[in-house]
């Protein structure tokens, strides 16, 4: 596969998104309310778009081999849930999701449910999803593409930024001024 640094970004960036929509609308269902699962301003859930990088370089091989994909992305994308899960509690001190609840766990971190979901999950994606949404970006024309890289990318590194590090050179205070 070639691929270039801008097109990587723009899958994440992409996947992110979906991954984002696909679990607020199956979290909604489940749960008869609207949920928003992104922890970031705005629609991402990045743990979805570095997975599903991990997926098309990784698993594409296997696209033919739909019982060895199956078992190869429950493998690989519990073992990332799993890492981010420890990540962002490490990271934020906060669990953002928790399967202590599933008969079969390990540190409420991963399931076996979740994973047979990750297995089937990676068989649509690379046998279908992926190739769908490649085909879709193939036909987009190359200065085109450029541009919207350029913009999505830094609109979603500019909502990221400012989420996380507030510049505190531009904070205003609506208290009162105290003399020196």
């Amino acid at each position: 596969m070639n691929i270039n640094l801008l097109e990587l970004l723009t899958y994440f960036i992409l996947y992110s998104f979906l991954g984002w929509v696909m679990e607020s609308v199956f979290r909604s269902i489940c749960e008869r309310k609207l949920i928003n699962t992104g922890f970031l301003r705005g629609p991402f859930c990045p743990i979805y778009g570095i997975g599903a990088n991990i997926m098309f370089l990784f698993l594409e091989g296997f696209e033919n081999k739909p019982i060895l994909l199956f078992f190869i992305s429950i493998i690989v994308l519990t073992v990332w849930e799993y890492v981010v899960g420890v990540f962002l509690e490490t990271a934020f001190h906060t669990k953002y999701w928790d399967y202590s609840d599933h008969k079969i766990n390990f540190q409420g971190r991963i399931c076996l449910t979740n994973s047979i979901f990750w297995g089937l999950l990676g068989i649509l994606f690379v046998k279908y999803l992926h190739p769908f949404i490649q085909k879709i970006m193939e036909q987009i024309d190359t200065r085109t593409t450029e541009l919207c890289y350029s913009d999505i990318i830094y609109n979603f590194f500019s909502r990221y930024h400012n989420y996380y590090y507030p510049c505190k050179k531009y904070q205003i205070n609506f208290g009162k001024h105290r003399k020196n």
